[in-house]
């Protein structure tokens, strides 16, 4: 398919628009929350260590 074809079938996606159209209607307050919320997860995971414990069976 086209590049130009796939765009219009992405932008005629109604729950696309729906999903846009519940975006605007939150206030600045909201998406600012949410944004420190996400960022906060990102830098937690950021600085995790992941380590490997073999498992002991007794």
């Amino acid at each position: 398919m086209p590049v130009m074809e796939n765009k219009k079938l992405q932008d005629n996606d109604p729950s696309l628009t729906a999903q846009l159209q519940a975006g605007l209607k939150r206030t600045h307050q909201e998406r600012f929350e949410m944004f420190t919320t996400l960022y906060k997860v990102h830098e937690t995971l950021k600085q995790a260590k992941i380590t490997y414990k073999p498992l002991i069976r007794r």
